[in-house]
């Protein structure tokens, strides 16, 4: 079962339920499209998809002609997190303020551009922090 990488752009095809038109196929009505890229393929097994900032597993014969059902991207396996969701700034101007005193920096002659951004990391390091255990929590 070899992988080949992709980088195709593929489209959401809609399989929603319509009204029947006397005996003939049923009228679809389709949901909006969406781009869909193709991170990866197994002969056989599933593909990694993006879209949406979001990435997920389809099965391989779901992915055809560089197209995927929106029903499969319902039901695929998520591979990725809602980084939005998860991340929380709580720095505030006096913690910025505190690591520029630590550092010397009183006035504007003193101040530099590795000051300041040392003293910004420093403030958001607790923010940093508590990214990283949400993302393990809910990555469990």
């Amino acid at each position: 079962m070899g992988s080949t990488d992709r980088d195709e752009t593929a489209t959401v095809v809609s399989k929603a339920d319509g009204a029947s038109d006397g005996g003939r196929s049923p009228r679809k009505r389709s949901r909006p499209k969406v781009a869909v890229k193709v991170i990866s393929k197994r002969t056989g097994g599933a593909a990694l998809v993006e879209w949406d900032h979001k990435r997920a597993y389809v099965p391989t014969e779901e992915v055809s002609n560089g197209k995927v059902s929106a029903d499969a991207l319902d039901a695929a396996v998520p591979d990725s997190l809602a980084w939005e969701e998860l991340i929380e700034i709580t720095i505030t101007p006096a913690a910025v303020a505190e690591g520029l005193y630590r550092r010397n920096i009183y006035r504007y002659s003193e101040l530099s551009y590795q000051a300041v951004r040392a003293a910004f990391l420093e403030a958001l390091s607790q923010d940093a922090n508590a990214l990283f255990a949400k993302a393990k929590e809910v990555s469990r």
